[in-house]
């Protein structure tokens, strides 16, 4: 045999009325848990072989399943990584064996032992399915147990507790959910004995049942109700009880009772739920905790993420569609852990999908979220985080189609997120921007892949507004082919000094800027790679105190405006260093310059490199004054200039030391100001336009 599943259903299929001398001689007791095994016949045992070489060995005398060969702290560090439990080493004993949680386990008792009669020890068909049911996720976690209840004598008690009752949702499902405490009378004694099943399942509500059984000299366990044609559990089983024959009345004491809970180990699960798609795969849906239908799917994982509660944990998706019909709310403490890419959330509406709003760590990672792919629905976005949040992570998430943007934290009127961090996600084909920081306090945005943006930016980080952004890192993003601006920043006027660095990004195909930084303090752009944008490499506008360092530039190429490799527009006291700019276009004499100066004073612009630009290498334009212009490299400048460094008229008082315009230029340097100084080399400063 393959797998232990498929044992006992092969067993169970087997009448069990011959009475084979061991099933009257042993018992079983023990629990299974839902794990693919193998099995072999040694000596006397058949021999069960769980994941990763574990080993259960069934001994066909005594119908005991235990764990060998493993002590307490292997075995729960095992079955709380591969069940996704949290097992205490308190449910296991010395030997390894797996205890129960909340009460005895399922059993056959042995002959010896049976209180009222032999029947008591037999094995049947439905005992073998009852067990088998565990590997389909259908049993007790905990409480629920059956006892007589005495007055009247005909009547038994149901223990309030919780099961992972199938059928938890209108369409189909499957649910931990609470098993209320209730009492169920046992009908009228028949000729010949017979056994009942109580049960518990959920029609509209977790609802109580007795499963009458046939009555015979040697009776059976009912199977009427209890699953369905294909084998499936649609009743979860608690207690057989033995109605002698006989007439009127039957009086139930406890002898009457066999426990036939099977529990599944889950009361100690409070912080990990798995919920499957309702395309998922058999075994995924085998292990879930909810079992979604395909609409309003928001409602099996909200109600999954109450189950863990304030505590916090982990609600896993299967693979497949999870389908909704309004936002999923995200609870505090929460992380929602799809399979990569497999794992689609869709909501096809003017909402947003996933939803963190005011609420303090949490965490989407491992999974693909679809929008409406409509322009109009300006709501619909990705993931979302609002408020007051806190400590929220995104990661590794695909987002696709959205009306508007992939992924956003933004303000509201009661406060502002804060440590949100964007790492590894994957945005594509959003209504506006990929990812959008709005008035966000200490955010990181990390090795993100954003692309095929119909409109907006690709990243977007706003400081407007009473709030602002002070604490932020953009790195190693890649965004391509974006009909906006590839890196947008953007502050208000007056605002306070920030600590924002955008390093190490790739930048191609954008329709706007590579990188614009408007209204802002204290900006650091570093090492970054721009290419192919429609307007300026790096605008840098109405800025002070940043720096621009290391970044290479290459085809700015918008023949259709006036564009340059780095843009310092009214900016001031900034540092221009080290950056390699090339191929930059333009259509006017004095378009495409590779690094532009306009009403920009006190900067330093320093060993950077210019190639093949259509105007000038450096042009100082407007009133450019007290600038300190040193060690620049500037080479092949084109037909609209054709001037290495140009200054225009208005532009005083600046400095130019060591700067290398020899190559490739038709005129070196031209200064139509006035109180420049130079140290360049060049003869005199007498070259005019």
């Amino acid at each position: 045999m393959n797998c232990l599943l498929g044992f006992l259903l092969a067993l169970a299929a087997t009448p069990f009325r011959a009475r084979p001398l061991e099933a009257r001689r042993g018992g079983i007791r023990g629990v299974i848990a839902w794990a693919s095994v193998g099995a072999r016949k040694l000596g006397g045992f058949v021999e069960v072989m769980l994941p990763e070489g574990i080993w259960c060995r069934m001994d066909s005398y005594l119908y005991r399943l235990r764990l060998l060969q493993e002590h307490r702290r292997k075995r729960a560090a095992y079955w709380s990584e591969r069940l996704g439990l949290e097992l205490p080493e308190k449910y296991f004993a010395p030997d390894g064996s797996l205890r129960v949680v909340g009460g005895a386990a399922f059993e056959i008792p042995n002959e010896a032992n049976a209180p009222l009669n032999s029947d008591q020890a037999e094995i049947d068909a439905v005992d073998l399915k009852i067990l088998a049911s565990g590997s389909q996720r259908c049993g007790v976690v905990d409480g629920c147990a059956v006892t007589a209840q005495g007055t009247p004598d005909n009547t038994v008690a149901v223990a309030a507790g919780t099961a992972l009752v199938p059928s938890a949702s209108a369409g189909g499902g499957l649910g931990i959910l609470p098993v209320g405490a209730g009492n169920k009378t046992i009908e009228d004694m028949d000729a010949n004995p017979r056994y009942d099943l109580i049960t518990t399942f959920f029609f509209g509500s977790v609802l109580l049942h007795v499963i009458k059984g046939t009555a015979a000299v040697e009776p059976e366990f009912p199977i009427t109700s209890l699953y369905d044609t294909n084998g499936v559990f649609i009743m979860v089983p608690l207690a057989a009880v033995y109605v002698p024959g006989g007439t009127g009345a039957p009086t139930i004491t406890q002898d009457n009772i066999i426990d036939k809970r099977m529990f599944l180990g889950a009361g100690s699960r409070t912080t990990t739920m798995f919920v499957a798609a309702s395309n998922a795969s058999p075994q995924a849906k085998a292990q879930a905790d909810y079992l979604c239908d395909g609409i309003d799917d928001q409602v099996q994982i909200e109600t999954a993420m109450s189950q863990i509660g304030s505590v916090g944990g982990c609600v896993t998706f299967s693979e497949g569609t999870f389908t909704l019909g309004d936002q999923i709310d995200v609870l505090a403490g929460i992380h929602l852990k799809g399979q990569g890419y497999a794992t689609l959330i869709f909501r096809n509406a003017n909402d947003p999908i996933i939803n963190i709003e005011d609420v303090n760590n949490t965490e989407v990672s491992d999974l693909r979220v679809r929008g409406s792919n409509t322009n109009t629905h300006d709501l619909n976005r990705g993931v979302q985080v609002v408020g007051t949040a806190s400590e929220s992570m995104i990661r590794n998430v695909w987002t696709e189609q959205t009306g508007y943007d992939g992924i956003v934290a933004l303000s509201d009127v009661g406060g502002t997120p804060s440590h949100v961090t964007v790492m590894g996600c994957h945005v594509q084909s959003s209504f506006d921007d990929g990812i959008n920081f709005n008035d966000t306090d200490f955010f990181e945005c990390v090795g993100n892949k954003v692309r095929d943006l119909t409109d907006g930016n690709g990243i977007h980080i706003s400081m407007g507004g009473s709030n602002g952004v002070h604490y932020g890192v953009v790195q190693g993003n890649i965004v391509t082919n974006v009909s906006g601006t590839g890196i947008d920043i953007v502050g208000s006027a007056g605002a306070g000094r920030n600590t924002i660095s955008i390093t190490g990004n790739m930048v191609f195909d954008c329709d706007a800027d590579g990188i614009q930084v408007q209204n802002a303090i204290g900006i650091v752009v570093q090492g970054n790679t721009i290419r192919t944008c429609g307007d300026n490499g790096i605008n840098m506008f109405t800025c002070s105190y940043c720096t621009v360092a290391a970044n290479v530039v290459y085809d700015v190429n918008n023949d259709l405006g006036v564009f340059y490799g780095i843009y310092l527009n009214v900016t001031n006291d900034s540092a221009i260093t080290g950056n390699v700019i090339n191929d930059v276009g333009g259509n006017a004499s004095d378009e495409g310059a590779g690094i532009r100066l306009g009403n920009a004073s006190r900067n330093t612009v320093s060993n950077n490199r210019t190639d093949n630009t259509h105007s000038s290498g450096i042009w100082l334009s407007a009133t450019a004054d007290n600038n300190s212009i040193n060690g620049n490299v500037c080479s092949n400048a084109g037909a609209g200039r054709d001037v290495g460094i140009l200054v225009a008229a208005g532009c005083d008082n600046n400095n130019f030391v060591g700067n290398n315009l020899s190559i490739g230029n038709t005129t070196e340097f031209t200064d139509n100001g006035s109180g420049n100084k130079f140290a360049h080399g060049v003869a005199s400063a007498t070259h005019t336009a």
